[in-house]
């Protein structure tokens, strides 16, 4: 089970409903990040180094858009598994309306309360034309936290979407994937995606986690066979953290590769930092972090 909390690395504005985050990140300096209680899992635009552009509003915008173009889609809960040790629920929803699809990576702005209002998750699952939506859900928060206990199966959602870059479109002639905890929900859905239609480049899929545990790490492999993506996990606990130089190590042809990377804020700033220090060329990164708030 594989929850994601991600923060887009631009400016954001939005509401407590909607996610509330400001931040601007740029490829010189960041702010550090800030945690408190409210736990939403943010989700936004990718950012590609060197770029410092600030978007003000952005998911607000993309809400209104969104409402405006009828991306609103209704539909139920068709299943629920909660996991209490990893305090993750894993949602499929059943849509009742025309979806549009999404691309691997994406998320879209979840109500499961009328009264709560939207939450925005990262969509774990590919498309395949079916209707069918899954979500990891990690309880961060008041609001995720009372999922586990507040959903049933059956229950009426609101799904408007979907949204963001965090696309893993490029033209290198290979990718490599970097997961820190949470952060491994994107890959999920690009996994399930390329087991449908196959690339022929190479893709290798880093995850990192504090200690990982062995049903996660079977089906993460599973998925990656199936996929054709070189599956590497490390432990941090038992292994030590990932830097930039050891990460250029575990996969020798990183320097023609894209990196995509998701997962904690000061972990991406230290690859994205380092890597061009070991021979990185300039606009290869790509990162999607997250942050509480």
């Amino acid at each position: 089970m594989y929850p994601h909390l991600e923060l887009q690395n631009w400016t954001l504005t939005i509401t407590k409903k909607e996610a509330t985050r400001r931040e601007r990140v740029s490829d010189a300096a960041s702010r550090t990040p800030r945690s408190d209680r409210s736990g939403d899992q943010l989700a936004g635009r990718t950012f590609h180094e060197p770029e410092a552009t600030c978007v003000s509003n952005l998911l607000t915008s993309a809400q209104h858009s969104l409402r405006q173009h009828g991306r609103r889609v209704a539909g139920r809960v068709s299943r629920l598994a909660h996991d209490p040790a990893t305090h993750v629920l894993e949602v499929d929803l059943a849509l009742s309306g025309s979806w549009p699809g999404h691309r691997a990576g994406q998320f879209a702005f979840v109500t499961f309360d009328a009264a709560e209002g939207p939450h925005p998750f990262t969509i774990s699952s590919a498309w395949q034309g079916d209707g069918r939506l899954r979500f990891h859900v990690k309880a961060l928060g008041d609001h995720t936290r009372a999922l586990p206990a507040r959903l049933t199966q059956g229950d009426p959602v609101t799904v408007e979407g979907p949204y963001g870059r965090f696309d893993f479109i490029d033209q290198q002639p290979a990718q490599l994937w970097v997961a820190g905890g949470i952060g491994i929900t994107p890959f999920l859905a690009r996994l399930e995606a390329l087991a449908a239609a196959p690339e022929r480049r190479p893709v290798d899929l880093v995850y990192c986690a504090a200690a990982p545990a062995p049903d996660v790490v079977a089906r993460l492999q599973a998925l990656a066979t199936a996929a054709g993506v070189r599956l590497h996990v490390l432990a941090s606990g038992r292994d030590g953290r990932l830097d930039a130089g050891r990460l250029a190590g575990l996969v020798p042809g990183w320097r023609e590769a894209s990196i995509w990377f998701c997962g904690p804020a000061g972990f991406g700033r230290s690859l994205r930092r380092g890597l061009p220090r070991l021979g990185l060329a300039r606009g290869r990164f790509h990162q999607e972090a997250f942050e509480m708030r």
